[in-house]
């Protein structure tokens, strides 16, 4: 306690400001004067607080001096609890980073060790079985169709691969029906060439056919649509002074017709061969039509137009099977012979056949062809028609050898069909009177 009027009081006060400084002074001036407060002072060389109050019940100051360490001391104790707790939390955090750390670490190592171990996984389940099946693509496609893929996968790659086995199985066997279609093919087209050789040889080729006899001339062309044809003319002497000359159609072309035409072409010179009258022309053509009309199944047929020439009067007498109409050249002009109606050979066992007859001058023409002329069609569908085969050979020179004449007609044929394909047999005949 302190009081200004207590003399042990100012005592005291005198010997604190003795022992202190002037900021000692100054507090001791304010507790004098009543005043409350707290301030620092340095007492004995020591910090120390020193607070005051006046005491309103009595005419006293309250006074304390308080050492400054025993004031922070708690706070300095604080302090260190909080350093201290500061310290442990951050090596506790420490210690759980390092094991967070290693941790993570730890599960890294593993998921590149799975990322691994899936990766050699991958390349055994995937890639391993690609190369596998890569490799033997590339056998199969060096020719080796004995090669098998196996594989073991249980997905889309082992279907790849029982889907690469069936196909080198299916090319095995296309291989060797190719093989056997090719031998076929090849035997078939040898025949086809040796059957277009008898055929060619079966037709009188050689020209100038009777180079002996000036008194005619003759001449004969036939262009398959085929490798064989079912067209045919033919000419021959039966004796010093009467010449057969015939062409025919047989219907259908390729093989079939060919034969048919051999049968057809066999019999009717049969016949005319045995004629012992010229008069029993009509009879040749009647039973030829039997004889082909017997065992045809298939029901063929051939149209045919048949005459004979006595080279000495030129009497002409003809019969006509169905077949187009000739033209004959008399004056330099040519037109077409009226031979009626007729049937054709191989349907009608019975039907009858008309003679007919016409009295050729020296220089005329016979020009005999079939029908792949005068239908001939080009890339338009338009036909040669019978009247251009009479305007074109109009407007040959009848003059001309017959050979000349048959090529020009022929080059005619060809302009108007342009790069139409021929769709039929094309076979033409001329003969002279000399």
């Amino acid at each position: 306690m302190f009081s200004p009027k207590n003399s042990g009081n100012l005592v005291v006060g005198k010997n604190l400001l003795e022992r202190g400084n002037g900021k000692l002074t100054e507090l001791i001036q304010k507790i004098a004067s009543g005043e409350t407060g707290v301030g620092s002072v340095i007492i004995d060389n020591k910090n120390c607080y020193l607070a005051y109050a006046p005491m309103s019940e009595t005419e006293m100051n309250f006074v304390i001096v308080i050492e400054a360490d025993e004031v922070v001391a708690p706070a300095n104790a604080n302090k260190q609890a909080i350093l201290d707790t500061t310290e442990k939390f951050l090596s506790e955090m420490s210690m759980h980073i390092f094991n967070v750390l290693g941790l993570l670490a730890l599960v890294i190592f593993i998921l590149v060790m799975a990322v691994a171990f899936a990766a050699n996984k991958l390349a055994d389940n995937f890639i391993n079985p690609i190369k596998k099946l890569t490799d033997g693509v590339k056998e199969i496609a060096g020719g080796d169709l004995n090669k098998k893929i196996q594989l073991d996968t249980g997905d889309e790659i082992e279907s790849l691969a029982v889907s690469f086995n069936a196909m080198t199985d299916e090319l095995q066997r296309y291989m060797t029906n190719l093989t056997k279609v090719t031998a076929d093919k090849e035997r078939i087209a040898t025949e086809l060439n040796v059957a277009t050789n008898i055929q060619t040889g079966m037709l009188p080729n050689m020209f100038p056919a009777f180079p002996e006899r000036d008194e005619f001339d003759i001449y004969a062309t036939m262009h398959a649509a085929k490798e064989v044809g079912g067209d045919f003319y033919d000419f021959y002497l039966l004796d010093e002074n009467h010449l057969v000359i015939t062409i025919a159609d047989v219907s259908g072309k390729g093989v079939p017709a060919a034969l048919f035409m051999a049968i057809s072409k066999t019999i009717l010179r049969n016949f005319a061969m045995s004629m012992q009258d010229p008069n029993d022309f009509a009879a040749v053509m009647e039973l030829s039509n039997r004889q082909i009309c017997e065992n045809n199944d298939e029901m063929m047929f051939v149209t045919v137009f048949m005459g004979m020439i006595d080279i000495r009067t030129g009497e002409f007498i003809y019969v006509n099977g169905g077949h187009n109409p000739p033209l004959v050249c008399h004056n330099g002009k040519f037109k077409y012979i009226d031979v009626g109606k007729s049937c054709v050979l191989g349907i009608d066992e019975d039907v009858p056949f008309k003679q007919q007859k016409m009295q050729l001058s020296k220089g005329d023409i016979i020009f005999l062809y079939t029908d792949g002329v005068t239908e001939a069609m080009n890339e338009q569908g338009e036909q040669y028609l019978p009247e251009h085969l009479e305007e074109e050979l109009n407007r040959e020179d009848s003059s001309e050898d017959l050979t000349t004449l048959l090529e020009n007609m022929q080059v005619s044929i060809k302009q108007h069909a342009g790069k139409a394909e021929q769709s039929d047999d094309i076979t033409m005949l001329a003969f002279r009177l000399n």
